[in-house]
């Protein structure tokens, strides 16, 4: 009796433990099938966000000058491992320059938009007077939430950034992400974050620099 009762037991745990791995599967992964990847994924608000730096380098390899093979045209479009380095590839992903961002996100996501991210920031407490602000620090504690073991599950690393002029920074101590919002024919709308800052920057930067990417889903 007391051997049933124990495969029973296990019967049961074994069976919660596979339910369980379905329903993490198909609510809080995506696995984008142009290479297999798997990410993470949170609901914020209204919004589903990449809770992971994308990674696709469209069958290339993320390293200093490679040609991004995502773009499908001549000219091209480049992405970056942080100092040519693959083990920060596969943990922070690729930094993007801006063009290579806008054709990166796989089918059902896109690039966000700055209103995308002011949303963002308005469900996580901001308020509109400071939503509004560029080229300053905004917020509260809404960075911090957005950070690696933040309440918003969206586990933003400090990833760092390559200038368009070719030197890294930043690493462990700073990210930025792309919005697909232009400010002029150079430059786009960025967010910022700093391992030392609670808020959010909200700026713009060079087109050539190299940025993680966050793509949110698209709504039916």
């Amino acid at each position: 009796m007391k051997k049933l009762l124990l495969f029973i037991c296990l019967g049961i745990i074994l069976f919660q433990a596979c339910k369980k791995d379905e329903e993490d599967t198909s609510t809080n992964y995506f696995i984008d099938t142009r290479d297999n990847m798997k990410y993470k994924i949170v609901d914020i608000g209204n919004q589903t966000w990449m809770a992971e730096n994308l990674k696709y380098t469209g069958g290339g390899i993320a390293l200093g000058n490679a040609y991004d093979t995502v773009s499908n045209v001549t000219t091209p479009l480049l992405l970056f491992a942080y100092e040519d380095d693959i083990a920060y590839f596969k943990t922070y992903g690729c930094l993007y320059t801006w063009p290579a961002a806008q054709k990166a996100c796989p089918d059902g996501w896109r690039l966000p938009t700055d209103n995308d991210w002011k949303e963002l920031e308005k469900t996580l407490g901001m308020t509109d007077a400071e939503i509004n602000k560029n080229l300053a620090w905004r917020g509260t504690n809404q960075g911090t939430q957005l950070k690696e073991n933040g309440t918003s599950g969206f586990n933003a690393l400090m990833s760092g950034v390559r200038s368009n002029f070719g030197g890294y920074a930043l690493n462990q101590k700073g990210t930025t992400f792309w919005t697909s919002t232009e400010v002029t024919p150079t430059t786009a709308y960025h967010r910022t974050l700093y391992s030392n800052e609670t808020g959010i920057h909200r700026g713009d930067a060079f087109k050539g620099d190299g940025v993680s990417v966050r793509c949110i889903k698209i709504k039916p």
